[in-house]
């Protein structure tokens, strides 16, 4: 997460979202906010000392200056194009997402949202820009071309761009190599002997997904039809040689967020799979638990002196309470770990040996 002396700028028109977007950063524990009410003042700001800032949370339909133009401005700015920007918006189709992303976004968070939301996409965005700058968190890349003076002039531009590199001179092995070295994103020659890029591709998509493991083609071919035979096969992007690096940096970086963030969705989705099943089940035991406790009420009135009741009372008693303490955190949507830990752990359901 970030650091609670982190700058945020706020970059919203409508003034209600504005206030509700300050309260929960401060709920958060973030104080030092600035707020803009369009892109233009925003920019203006950003101007005025945006090196300062350690991320931006903006609105995307504005007026004046939208957030997805503002992005792009600040994308194009050396001094501010790393600040991480996470884009607020209603509009969740995923061709917009597409277009965020593809823009440079690092976050992305659909209206109506709450203060989880919110913290879950700061978590996540302090986490990237964290790994970023850590060498063992580095992102690797798998470059696979048969020309020597490609492969090293690419191999030159990711490893100053922060990646870690592999290299191949043949596709023949790709599949090898790609369990062994686990890349998050392979640049593929087109033209190769043995093995051509597109058969390449195939292979490699036999076992990956586009979003488990983005391949961009990289050939001397320019013509329309071959760009569309590679992105047939499932490549997610096209570059075309003489490389321009700065081009191929910024859609390289962009499949790398799209993966990511796909992964993120996912693990939303998986989340909330698991919440279901949590509920039904808690629902499912709530039942048996009131039979329990009644028929334990009349064998208390049968048996008002056996010595075994009371410990049966007691572990009916531990049980209802993990029952309620689950509802809430279902009800709550998100627990405190320390509020986690004191009540919910420390709630024994093993019997007391006396």
């Amino acid at each position: 997460m970030f650091a609670p002396d982190s700058k945020f700028l706020v970059v919203e028109d409508s003034a209600s979202m504005r206030a509700l977007l300050l309260m929960i950063l401060q709920q958060l524990g973030f104080k030092n906010v600035v707020a803009a009410a369009n892109g233009v003042l925003a920019w203006e700001e950003l101007q005025k000392g945006g090196h300062g800032f350690d991320a931006i949370l903006c609105d995307w339909m504005m007026p004046e200056m939208n957030g997805l133009e503002l992005l792009r401005k600040i994308r194009a700015d050396e001094k501010l194009s790393k600040i991480p920007v996470v884009m607020l918006t209603a509009e969740v189709a995923d061709e917009q997402r597409a277009l965020a992303f593809d823009c440079g976004v690092d976050g992305f968070v659909g209206k109506p949202f709450n203060a989880a939301q919110i913290r879950e996409v700061l978590t996540e965005v302090s986490k990237q820009k964290a790994s970023a700058g850590a060498n063992h968190n580095k992102a690797k890349a798998l470059i696979i071309d048969d020309n020597q003076v490609d492969r090293e002039l690419l191999s030159a531009m990711l490893t100053k761009s922060g990646f870690e590199v592999v290299a191949l001179s043949s596709a023949v092995s790709c599949l090898e190599t790609i369990a062994a070295e686990h890349p998050h994103l392979i640049l593929l020659d087109n033209l190769m002997p043995d093995m051509g890029g597109n058969q390449a591709l195939q292979l490699i998509r036999s076992k990956y997904s586009e979003v488990a493991l983005p391949v961009i083609m990289v050939s001397s071919k320019s013509d329309g039809s071959d760009v569309v035979e590679s992105l047939s096969f499932r490549a997610n992007d096209y570059i075309t040689k003489p490389i321009q690096f700065d081009v191929a940096a910024h859609r390289i970086q962009t499949q790398l967020t799209i993966s990511r963030q796909a992964e993120t969705l996912a693990r939303g989705r998986e989340m909330g799979v698991v919440h279901a099943m949590i509920e039904m089940y808690n629902h499912q035991i709530n039942n048996p638990l009131a039979i329990a406790v009644l028929n334990l009420d009349l064998l208390k009135a049968k048996h008002p002196t056996d010595p075994e009741i009371p410990e049966i009372a007691a572990m009916h008693t531990r049980i209802a309470e993990v029952v309620k303490k689950t509802a809430l955190v279902l009800k709550n949507k998100s627990a405190e770990y320390e509020n986690y830990v004191k009540t919910f752990l420390a709630t024994n359901l093993e019997p007391k040996n006396e």
